[in-house]
């Protein structure tokens, strides 16, 4: 049985960035892809999908493209208390939600 792997926005800017100053998180990153995420089941947000469309990342397009590929997960209540928390802690930032 596979195991199951959330990706956030991170992941997805990392497989399609080009700058120097962070690759090695690129080169790991397109590793992973290639030879690990068929191991995985992958998961992503609507929230994910939203901070990339809005956000200003490198190769934009790209980045949402291949998100709109991996299955989102629907929101509970649990994920809106985990959220709350994050937020309230400045985990995760406001605009993005």
């Amino acid at each position: 049985m596979k195991r199951s792997v959330y990706l956030d926005t991170t992941i997805l800017n990392y497989l399609f960035d080009e700058r120097d100053m962070i690759k090695n998180f690129i080169e790991t990153t397109k590793a992973w892809w290639e030879y690990q995420k068929p191991n995985y089941n992958v998961y992503t947000s609507i929230e994910m999908l939203a901070e990339l469309q809005f956000g200003n990342y490198p190769n934009k397009e790209q980045a949402t493209r291949t998100a709109e590929t991996i299955e989102i997960l629907p929101r509970t209540d649990e994920i809106e208390i985990i959220s709350e928390i994050y937020i309230k802690n400045f985990i995760m930032p406001k605009d993005f939600l």
